[in-house]
């Protein structure tokens, strides 16, 4: 099910951690289906009953899986959990393909016209509904806002737009990042 890395310099409680968030969030273990248990997975892997023990205690602190006594550990049904780790593993390649149009002097303004061209793109092909709540959670995201800090009550969202065809907070983030680049690059 999982590999460890010898050689990696991970502790291999992380390297357990990680495997395991990978395979929640991408559905490969179902919500509420059983863990493998700590001694089954610490035979498996050759390694210290308590390493498996606290990587499945890191998990379980995050929010990944939840124990019940005298049956073992499961995963958690969480939807806004996943939601949330989903839009994380986005955001994180977004920061890459940033770092990647600074090393290629892309200039703030046309990276960021291209992102809104992708985005409008895919939108319209897919047929997404409430576009504008997307991309404000997105925003918010990306600026650093966490989900708790902001008011929702489960209604649907409907921002008023500003010139650019994005949401208010949407042009700010984006104003904000020009900005911190001095407007010259992403």
């Amino acid at each position: 099910m999982i590999g460890i890395d010898l050689q990696n310099r991970k502790p291999i409680y992380e390297q357990i951690v990680e495997r395991f968030e990978t395979l929640i969030v991408s559905g490969v273990l179902e919500p509420d289906s059983q863990m493998p248990s700590v001694r089954s997975l610490a035979t498996e892997l050759s390694i210290n009953p308590n390493t498996i023990q606290k990587a499945y205690s890191m998990l379980e602190q995050r929010g990944y899986i939840y124990p019940v006594r005298g049956r073992g550990n499961f995963v958690s049904g969480n939807g806004a959990l996943m939601k949330q780790k989903k839009q994380e593993g986005v955001f994180r390649s977004l920061d890459e393909l940033v770092q990647k149009g600074k090393e290629l002097d892309i200039v703030c303004e046309e990276f960021l016209s291209k992102v809104r061209e992708c985005y409008e793109k895919n939108s319209d092909s897919h047929n997404t509904p409430g576009l504008d709540d997307q991309s404000d959670d997105m925003v918010a995201g990306l600026s650093g806002e966490s989900e708790s800090a902001q008011a929702y009550d489960g209604a649907p969202q409907q921002p008023a737009l500003n010139g650019t065809g994005a949401s208010p907070g949407a042009r700010s983030f984006f104003d904000r990042l020009c900005d911190e680049q001095g407007g010259t690059g992403v």
